[in-house]
Formats: structure tokens, C-alpha cells, sequence
């Protein structure tokens, strides 16, 4: 018991701090984004602060991947999104920070652009997130306005975008780089 406890107390991996930036093409143009990050292996998170670029709100992501949740921190309106996390787009801690090395060095020139629609599908009280075990998000969005989020559906975006002509939905920007690709969510707020 002494012996583990020794072991995974000397064996940890520092907690990983860092910044990175990538150019992409978005509807045409070309867009410069860079972010700070802060990367724990042991504990198995990401936080990733993007500033405002373009269209994009400025924003914290907070990937936790013990949970499988994704928690984006809209940092103009004092609001968070939760969502589930999509492990095909976001890299793992380990990897995350081999990516951001190797981009230093000049590889991964040009990510891929990865667009998601997302709508609100409930609220989330202060003591539900309590309840979802996860440090970082709940340091994050406790005291914060707490939405849940799912992907919307081609069949929804495609009725949203006939109904705008009678009605303006509200809709936020994100962005954020957490591997090879660039994560575009778009949320849609009515």
C-alpha cells in the first residue's frame, strides 16, 4: 500500500502549460486563432482558453475526460455549456500535448475544420452540477448559468433556417483547437 502510494505520488506527470495558435480557412477567408492551454495528464483534463477572434465569442473549454464531458465557458454573457465529449475530435491529454509539440516544429499545417450545430436541451441547477463529479467543471460553471447542449439535427438546422425568416434566433460561436482539427460549435439559444 506504502509502496503504490510512493509510486504515484514521485511517478506524476507536471501539469502541462503552454499556448498554441493555427491559421484555417473559414466561409472563405482566412482566420489566425491561438490559445493558452493547460493540460493534466494525471488528472485526465484540458483547459483551453481561446480569446475572441473574428465571429468567435471568447471562450474556456474544459475537456474532462474521466467524465466524457466538455464543458464551454462563455465568458461575455457568464454562461456554460455542457456537452458530451466527443473523443473522435478532441485528443486525449497525452496526445494534445505531443500535437502541440510537433506543431511547434512545424507539422499540422493546416487542420481541418469540423462545424457542429448544437441546441439547448435543458437547464442545469447548481446542485445537479455538483453531481457530475467533475473538479474542473464544476470550478468552472458553478456559479454560472448552466446549460445542457446535444447536437442538433440536419432536419433541425435546415427547419431553423426556414422559420428565420418569421423569427431571429439568437446563436453563439466557438472555436477551439484540441487536436487536429478546429471545432467550430455553433449554439443555437431559441
Amino acid at each position: 500500500m506504502a509502496g503504490t502510494f510512493f509510486y504515484r505520488q514521485f511517478n506524476r506527470r507536471p501539469t502541462y502549460y503552454g499556448w498554441c495558435g493555427t491559421s484555417f480557412i473559414q466561409r472563405g477567408r482566412n482566420e489566425h486563432m491561438e490559445e493558452s492551454v493547460e493540460i493534466n495528464p494525471d488528472e485526465y483534463y484540458e483547459r483551453i482558453s481561446v480569446p475572441r477572434f473574428g465571429s468567435n465569442r471568447p471562450a474556456v473549454f474544459v475537456h474532462d475526460f474521466r467524465k466524457n464531458l466538455t464543458a464551454i465557458v462563455d465568458l461575455l454573457s457568464n454562461r456554460c455549456f455542457i456537452k458530451e465529449l466527443d473523443r473522435k475530435v478532441v485528443a486525449p491529454p497525452t496526445s494534445l500535448i505531443d500535437f502541440i509539440e510537433k506543431m511547434e516544429k512545424g507539422h499540422y499545417n493546416n487542420p481541418a475544420v469540423i462545424r457542429r450545430t448544437y441546441r439547448i436541451t435543458g437547464r442545469i441547477t447548481n446542485g445537479d452540477i455538483e453531481n457530475l463529479q467533475s473538479p474542473m467543471i464544476i470550478h468552472h460553471c458553478q456559479h454560472r448559468t448552466v446549460f445542457e447542449l446535444n447536437e442538433a439535427s440536419r432536419s433541425m438546422e435546415r427547419e431553423q433556417w426556414h422559420r428565420y425568416k418569421r423569427e431571429v434566433f439568437e446563436s453563439l460561436q466557438f472555436a477551439v483547437l484540441s487536436g487536429q482539427a478546429v471545432e467550430m460549435d455553433k449554439i443555437i439559444i431559441k
